[in-house]
């Protein structure tokens, strides 16, 4: 396999990434739909971002975006789709971490964990029903 220049930004991850699909056996449309995901990657956290500068915070926002939620008329996403997003995500950042480009994947699931563990919880508390009411009974119902 040949090895890209070192990718310094998003930008130029995806691209050695989506370029170096063929050599791992995947196909043009693999790397087309792969390329469509990456976009979204990468209009979200900036193309031009650097990828020292990528932390687990940016990504877990990413993932919990409109972008990767939504469709374009606003409906919710297919599960599958969404998962599909995620996982190009991590695979090219892994693929980046296994080439010696970056130290450590930000998509990493020991990343995502350790970082979460630091972040404030945002998520809303459960609604809790109330209890029915108990109507009293008399003696003549018994």
């Amino acid at each position: 396999m040949t090895t890209p220049k070192k990718p310094t930004t998003l930008s130029q991850l995806c691209d050695s990434y989506i370029s170096a699909l063929p050599e791992m056996g995947k196909s043009a449309s693999t790397a087309k739909s792969y390329a469509g995901d990456l976009a979204l990657a990468k209009k979200h956290l900036g193309e031009d971002t650097e990828l020292a500068k990528i932390t687990p915070k940016n990504i877990r926002l990413f993932f919990a975006s409109d972008a990767v939620n939504l469709t374009r008329k606003g409906a919710p996403k297919n599960k599958i789709t969404t998962d599909k997003i995620k996982r190009v995500l991590r695979l090219a950042f892994s693929w980046a971490e296994e080439e010696g480009f970056i130290e450590e994947s930000p998509v990493a699931a020991k990343s995502l964990k350790t970082d979460a563990k630091a972040a404030p919880k945002t998520a809303k508390p459960p609604v809790l029903k109330k209890p029915a009411k108990k109507t009293k009974t008399t003696k003549e119902e018994n």
